[in-house]
């Protein structure tokens, strides 16, 4: 797929795993607003089946690229093993990219305060990654990212200082005087001075340059996936949806649907924490 494509792909993905798990969980509390959801997921489905047939259409070596892109980054989440369902579905989505924009903030957000400490330290690796490679592009400065992603990063970066013999390479090329400025103001309890401190040139071009490497054929081999496997869309429920964050996790924008004050309040935070009832909705599919 194009980089768009793929882009718009596994937004559509995640919009459908998480109407999935919100259906599932009954936390819907409206008929009107359920029909909606249907056929959010829906379309979406459809359109992921446009998506599909146009990748069909690339040539093969391009194809094969692919696959094993994606065969890594489902690897990466098989690893992740302390993450739900939903967890696992906003971080495969996460991994979809190359790096984060502002508009990632809200999410970001959300899955740094309550799911980051769940990762693996490869899977925090690969966040870090594109949270600065994010930084790279000029997408943002680092002090500009919400104030939970900024203070783990942060702790992160302070950590590798503290261990010199894992540090990895590029942060050797940190000059000494930005290296202590840093170390002084984040010990010292300062940590707006500490952010800004990593928005210097030096921490933007040497910090998580590259995510831990986790080679390509190791994840073929470990996902088990063929290229049919890969690519087609699984219209399977999610069996668990008890730590969807309604706030941060439902990526409507993703299907391009609005939703009114009406529509919102349909949607009840608090059914989240009532028994899961045994009525299954499956969702319609193309």
């Amino acid at each position: 797929m194009l980089e768009n494509d793929e882009q718009e792909f596994w937004r559509l993905q995640t919009a459908i795993s998480q109407v999935e798990a919100l259906i599932a969980n009954g936390a819907i509390a409206s008929n009107s607003m359920l029909n909606k959801l249907l056929s959010i997921a829906d379309d979406s489905k459809k359109r992921i089946a446009q998506l599909e047939q146009s990748d069909e259409l690339r040539p093969a070596d391009e194809k094969k690229q692919r696959t094993v892109e994606l065969a890594l980054v489902k690897y990466l989440v098989e690893k992740e093993t302390a993450l739900n369902a939903a967890e696992r579905g906003q971080y495969e989505s996460f991994l979809s990219r190359e790096f984060f924009t502002k508009d990632d903030f809200s999410s970001l957000e959300s899955f740094y305060a309550n799911t980051w400490d769940k990762l693996t330290e490869t899977g925090k690796a690969q966040m870090s990654h594109r949270v600065w490679e994010g930084v790279r592009r000029d997408e943002y400065d680092f002090s500009e990212l919400p104030e939970t992603v900024r203070e783990k990063e942060a702790q992160r970066v302070r950590d590798m200082f503290s261990a010199l013999k894992d540090m990895p390479p590029e942060m050797r090329n940190i000059p000494a005087a930005d290296r202590d400025d840093f170390i002084k103001a984040w010990d010292s309890g300062r940590k707006r001075e500490a952010y800004s401190v990593l928005d210097r040139t030096s921490f933007k071009d040497n910090v998580a340059v590259t995510p831990r490497e986790v080679t390509e054929a190791h994840a073929v081999e470990s996902s088990k996936l063929d290229t049919k496997a890969i690519t087609k869309s699984e219209d399977k429920p999610i069996e668990k949806a008890e730590a969807i964050q309604l706030a941060g996790m439902v990526d409507l924008a993703a299907v391009d649907i609005s939703l009114g004050s009406e529509d919102s309040k349909a949607i009840s935070p608090a059914r989240l924490s009532e028994p899961k009832t045994e009525k299954k909705l499956e969702l319609g599919g193309s």
